[in-house]
């Protein structure tokens, strides 16, 4: 299919979506978990919407005793009081009625039933007299019901003006216009004209004078029950995707009081909004992950096309994203397990080893945002993980082999406390958390150590990919192809080994590959296993064959060794960067020999094509100089042991003018100055191989 790509990412996308369904319902159903003060939390709990969080009973009483100590108190004079003092002297005289001389001592015994006081015998001799008490009870009585009416106050009233409630209205007064009960007392006497009255009154009055300015409840009620309304009963508001409690961090009251009140709305909203909220929020992971691999997608097939161009690679993209996903989830569905854990750098390592460390920068941030919801969007804990990776990858693309591991392992772990001990400055972590970030943090870098040397193999062999260890199998000689060319082309095996050995010097002496450079060289002509006898290296009777054929036919049967040598190297899963130099070692360049003596046949072509190769011309620095290394040595060979240095140097410089003159090198990445140094390194190799020897006189003495 042409754009089975795009198959492949919703696929990739809808699995993932659902390993996030799983995990949100499993956040809407950790709400009732049970935490006690001083607990430490095992798991980030996050707010799945808004919610309150009210005020404890407790709380809100303290807030209503303060309203009412900072309330000023509302008065009312007592008519219930009044009449109640007044119904008291009304007993008092009626217990004096029977007075006389001879039984004072009953009457004070009735006093002090009834009432619990006695008299003196001089107020009860004022008192016997019928006139004489009538006189002082219409003094009490007058004098009682005027002062009251005014009002008397309790002694404890600490201020110089109180509010009093008079004809529905509250008007304030100062207390110099109220009496007191000693001011009313003192009234009460002094008003009295009869001396020995005033003496009665004087004992009397404290028994019987009470204060009547009283809080009027009703009012302070009505006055408290509106400074009430404006108690707010909710403490805080916790909002949707705010952190309630975080793990590894102890559990406090506040925590609990935002639990508890999240559990109490959790059922009223779980009837009305769960559905909603878990659609709206997969559907909303749905679209974020398509976007993100979509566009991840695209930018690989642009800025690293050449590693990035077959269904396989994207099939390995997504099998990675999907690898980190269920990593997230799983490490989130388990509370003991702290996310520092989460293997980040696991997959981006794999992709930039698979790909590139370009390539692998814009993975680890696809995967960030795929998996940081997997974590209740904990952007602290996930930045760290985030930043040690993007180090990492910084440090690879400086690093001559990125598949040396042990190198490799120490730049995680290295990178990794560098950025923990950077955030820990940057945001003051405590000694004990951030010692608790390096051990999880190291915990993780073992685990995407362990897994990138486990997996890594699959991947670059699944991929074909130009790896050092896979290379350097590519170069024992008991290698199938190898051990095959050494026994049926032995011609064409030396040759390439020769090939090699020049190519590596001139690869390693501009930064190329060398490896590679010198595997591609072994393997570049392994299409002439499908017919050997055809070339002169390996049958010195090649051009009887050649001679019963038509010159188009020869250029034909020669040229198939390029695609004869691809048919092999799919066969045997060689690296597709191997395969690429196989492709490109002739570039599109001509058959020379058999074009050359069919234009001295006929000066005008019909068809030069039939004498070109299928290209296309090198791509990259190691295809051009295995095309540079192939002809020299070949050329050097036709007259071997009759050159000298002159002559080397002479068929170097001619090939390659020859290559650029032809525009075979064109659009590999190699400079002008480049080839002078490729030139350099070739020339002593090439003279040490071929240049004449001397021809040292027979020994006649053995003969």
């Amino acid at each position: 299919m042409k754009h089975n790509w795009i198959i492949l990412i919703l696929v990739c996308c809808l699995l993932t979506t659902y390993l996030y369904s799983l995990y949100i319902r499993h956040s809407f159903d950790i709400i009732g978990y049970s935490y006690k003060v001083g607990q430490i939390a095992d798991r980030d709990i996050i707010a799945p919407f808004t919610f309150p969080v009210f005020k404890s009973e407790e709380a809100i009483e303290r807030e209503r005793e303060a309203i009412i100590a900072a309330t000023e108190p509302v008065y009312q004079i007592s008519d219930e009081i009044k009449y109640e003092v007044i119904q008291k002297i009304d007993i008092f005289m009626e217990t004096l009625a029977p007075i006389d001389i001879l039984n004072y001592g009953q009457v004070n015994q009735n006093l002090g039933r009834r009432f619990g006081f006695s008299l003196s015998e001089e107020t009860l001799n004022e008192l016997v007299d019928q006139n004489r008490r009538l006189q002082f009870y219409n003094h009490l009585i007058q004098s009682i019901n005027r002062i009251m009416d005014i009002g008397i106050y309790n002694d404890n009233i600490n201020r110089d003006s109180l509010q009093l409630v008079r004809n529905d209205s509250i008007r304030r007064y100062r207390l110099e216009r109220l009496y007191s009960k000693e001011e009313s007392i003192n009234r009460i006497i002094n008003d009295m004209p009869h001396t020995g009255l005033r003496n009665v009154l004087e004992e009397l009055l404290p028994h019987f004078v009470a204060e009547n300015i009283i809080i009027d409840q009703e009012e302070m009620n009505q006055i408290l029950q509106e400074e009430y309304q404006s108690i707010d009963p909710v403490l805080t508001e916790v909002l949707e995707n705010e952190e309630i409690i975080r793990k590894n961090r102890r559990i406090t009251e506040m925590d609990l009081r935002k639990l508890d009140a999240l559990a109490s709305a959790y059922s009223e909203y779980n009837d009305a909004n769960e559905l909603p909220e878990l659609l709206l929020s997969i559907i909303g992971y749905f679209l974020l992950s398509v976007l993100l691999l979509v566009c991840g997608y695209m930018y690989f097939s642009v800025f690293i096309r050449e590693h990035f161009k077959e269904t396989k690679h994207t099939v390995v993209y997504l099998i990675l994203i999907l690898i980190a996903s269920l990593m997230a989830f799983t490490v989130s569905m388990i509370p003991a397990v702290n996310i520092m854990i989460f293997p980040f750098s696991m997959t981006v390592l794999l992709f930039s080893l698979a790909f590139t460390p370009l390539g692998g920068f814009i993975y680890s941030i696809i995967s960030f945002f795929l998996i940081l919801p997997f974590f209740n969007w904990n952007i602290f804990d996930s930045s760290i993980i985030f930043f040690a990776t993007l180090l990492i990858l910084v440090i690879m693309t400086k690093m001559k082999d990125n598949h040396d591991y042990i190198p490799l392992s120490i730049y995680i772990v290295l990178s990794f406390l560098i950025t923990v001990s950077l955030m820990a400055l940057f945001i003051s972590i405590p000694k004990d958390e951030y010692v608790l970030y390096v051990v999880y943090g190291l915990i993780s870098c073992a685990i995407s150590i362990t897994g990138m040397i486990l997996i890594s193999p699959f991947i670059e062999r699944r991929l074909n990919l130009a790896t050092k260890m896979i290379l350097l199998e590519l170069l024992d000689t008991n290698n199938p192809v190898l051990k095959k060319m050494a026994l049926e082309t032995p011609g064409t095996f030396h040759h390439s080994i020769t090939v090699g050995i020049l190519a590596e010097s001139a690869a390693e002496a501009i930064g190329a590959n060398p490896l590679l450079a010198r595997v591609g060289s072994y393997y570049h002509d392994i299409g002439k296993l499908e017919n050997p006898d055809i070339y002169i290296e390996n049958n010195s009777n090649a051009s009887d064959i050649h001679d019963g054929m038509e010159l188009y036919e020869s250029a034909a049967n020669i040229k198939n060794h390029v695609l004869e040598g691809l048919s092999i190297a799919k066969k045997y899963k060689l690296p597709q960067q191997v395969v690429d130099i196989i492709k490109q070692h002739h570039g599109d360049s001509r058959v020379t020999y058999f074009y050359n003596k069919a234009k001295e046949q006929n000066s005008e072509l019909d068809d030069e094509s039939a004498y070109r190769y299928f290209g296309p011309r090198p791509q990259t620095k190691e295809a051009a100089l295995v095309m540079i290394a192939d002809i020299i040595e070949s050329t050097a060979k036709v007259q071997m042991h009759q050159h000298t240095e002159e002559s080397l140097k002479k068929i170097i410089d001619d090939t390659i003018q020859r290559l650029i003159l032809e525009d075979q090198l064109s659009e590999a990445p190699i400079t002008l100055k480049e080839l002078e140094t490729v030139k350099s390194f070739i020339l002593p190799i090439i003279v040490g191989i071929y240049r004449k020897r001397i021809e040292y006189p027979e020994d006649k003495s053995k003969q």
